[in-house]
């Protein structure tokens, strides 16, 4: 923005610009030389998460202000000390956070100067101020003059300021001269920075400084002032990244909820933020037909996601949605559903889409059952018409059968929602990885050989000069992601590495850019160990058979449901695949007949301890 006492057209030559304001036809330059005031307002975003995540802490504390926090808090210092800054405005990055890490900021002036710090140029100085905060490089002042401006950064010139209250208490500058030497040692204007070196060691001889003493200070300014950055901009930056790191170690809950709201549509950090909400114990329940809203909200203690999070679900659905539930009350079961929205959008697609993302779960019925039961009951509407009646003795009946299983109720929830709610495809593998002290993602350390069961999220494969297939997979687990290399030598024997799968990798980690990878050197199929008295094991060709094939499957395990454990082992990739309680059978001699008949008995056994 521009400012003059005059009107602007009297100073300058103006244009129409957007939004129906005017816009001076100088650059910002000319506007400089000719007597403007040039003034630029940043919008920031985290602004307004800032104000949604105050409007729901106010709903629980009233009386909570945010300008009145210690910014010296301890329990908020040690977020920055972890490193644990995603969500955190200026300090997000896994650079930055390493940065913290090694600087172990322990006052809100460090906070600072992190943020001045980590940018082109001044960041080489970070390892040497990371070693005089821990008495581990010597350094001293040549007087009391600069040890009062540079004692806060150790005696490293880190910001503007700094350089202009050396060039002013040491130099003679005025502060309006100072300024000058700033910005042209910021520019590099190298005919102004010769003037002042010689007007900062006249003012410095006059204050009785020694010649030899006030070139070493002058020749340091200059090294250093380009680098060095606004202490006024790091601090306004850093104590909003402080309010925010505050409320997200106070109030977990709504700063999550506006924080996951503010990336809707962006799968890589929604999936990043659940997996710290589920480290943190905090509940990410899946869209509900009678609690969500249009986005995140905050409901006894835990976080249900929106409706806007199920890709593809139109707004105008939404909408009517949400108005019909409040005109007319809850949804009370399928039909009820079906039979107030039959005329305000609901389509097929639409119910499928409900169905699968978890969305009508309270239901009762699980996610398999109401997908079998839809195409019976869109028949049953098709049918009735308008009359309710005819649509009541109409109405099928839902028959009973196991949940679809948990790689498939995955596949269908990151597609719908981009994340996983039920659990992580990893999980079912806690007690191995605990027994064995496989290493999880956010545990890999430079240079560690690690063994660490991961999903395969994707897979990326290239041709090396050679002309040899390798591949690059993302790898998730609870704790995070990260990415493998598999070079040609292993990848050419790995027939079980494919998308959708969890596998147990050996290798090791390297630093790559601003984060880890893993160098892969074994890949196999994890195995958990069984405790069990006994256990049935049953050769399937593949994981995807017949629908034909599957029901048989289902139904035996519907029908002889018991006590004794399941194991499946994919012919095709040797996977072994541990289902869970519900689908574990009874020992009788009908679940062998019915499995032989099915598997065939030599594909079939009950291993019993």
């Amino acid at each position: 923005m521009v400012l003059s006492e005059n009107n602007l057209t009297e100073t300058t030559p103006v244009q129409d610009g957007n939004e129906g304001m005017l816009m001076s036809q100088y650059s910002k330059n000319y506007v400089e030389r000719v007597g403007l005031l040039k003034m630029d307002f940043l919008g920031l975003r985290n602004l307004s998460l800032m104000a949604n995540i105050l409007d729901q802490v106010h709903q629980l504390k009233p009386d909570f202000d945010i300008e009145n926090i210690n910014l010296n808090d301890t329990k908020t210092l040690e977020l920055f000390q972890r490193g644990d800054t995603s969500g955190i405005f200026q300090f997000e990055s896994a650079g930055i956070r390493n940065i913290l890490r090694k600087v172990k900021p322990d006052r809100f002036g460090l906070v600072v100067a992190v943020n001045a710090l980590y940018r082109p140029g001044p960041m080489e100085n970070i390892d040497r101020f990371v070693k005089r905060k821990e008495h581990r490089e010597h350094y001293s002042f040549p007087n009391d003059v600069l040890s009062e401006i540079l004692g806060e950064t150790f005696g490293i010139l880190v910001y503007q300021e700094q350089v202009m209250e050396v060039a002013s208490a040491m130099g003679g500058l005025s502060l309006g001269q100072a300024d000058l030497l700033r910005r042209a040692m910021s520019k590099k204007k190298h005919d102004v920075i010769e003037q002042m070196r010689t007007n900062f060691i006249d003012g410095a001889l006059q204050k009785g400084y020694n010649a030899k003493l006030a070139q070493q200070v002058y020749s340091y300014i200059e090294n250093f002032a380009n680098y060095g950055f606004n202490k006024s901009h790091a601090v306004a930056y850093s104590k909003l990244a402080f309010q925010l790191a505050y409320l997200k170690t106070y109030f977990p809950g709504p700063f999550y909820t506006a924080l996951l709201n503010s990336v809707i549509g962006g799968e890589a950090k929604t999936k990043e933020y659940i997996q710290e909400l589920n480290r943190l114990g905090i509940k990410v329940k899946a869209p509900d037909i009678n609690l969500s809203q249009l986005q995140y909200a905050f409901y006894q203690q835990q976080i249900i996601m929106g409706f806007l999070s199920i890709k593809g679900l139109r707004r105008d659905f939404i909408r009517n949605l949400i108005e019909e539930r409040q005109s007319n009350g809850e949804f009370k079961s399928v039909d009820s559903l079906l039979r107030r929205m039959r005329d305000k959008g609901i389509t097929e697609e639409i119910i499928e889409k409900l169905i699968f993302s978890g969305t009508l779960d309270s239901f009762g019925y699980n996610r398999a059952e109401l997908g079998d039961f839809l195409p019976e009951l869109l028949k049953g509407i098709a049918f009735s018409g308008q009359n309710v009646d005819l649509f009541e003795k109409l109405m099928p009946t839902i028959k009973h059968r196991p949940d679809m299983d948990l790689d498939e109720k995955l596949d269908w929830e990151e597609e719908l929602l981009g994340t996983y709610i039920s659990a992580h495809p990893v999980e079912r593998y806690a007690n191995l990885i605990e027994q064995n002290g496989f290493k999880k993602i956010d545990e890999f350390s430079v240079e560690a050989q690690v063994t660490t069961i991961v999903y395969i999220r994707s897979i990326r494969t290239i041709r090396t000069k050679k002309g040899e297939s390798m591949a690059f997979a993302n790898i998730t687990d609870p704790t995070g992601e990260s990415e493998a290399v598999i070079f040609p030598r292993i990848y050419q024997h790995a027939k079980i590495l494919r998308n959708k799968r969890v596998l147990q990798l050996r290798g090791k980690v390297e630093k790559r850019n601003d984060g880890l990878q893993l160098i892969v050197n074994e890949i196999t199929a994890p195995q958990n160990k069984q405790v069990q008295a006994a256990i049935w094991k049953l050769e399937v060709p593949s994981r995807n058979n017949s629908s034909e094939f599957q029901t048989k499957l289902f139904d035996i395990f519907r029908k002889y449901h018991g006590k004794v454990p399941v194991i499946l082992v994919y012919e095709d990739t040797n996977e072994h695949n541990e289902l869970s309680e519900k689908f574990y059978l009874n020992d009788s001699s009908e679940v062998k007949e019915q499995l032989a008949e099915l598997l065939g008995s030599q594909h079939i056994s009950l291993i019993k301890k």
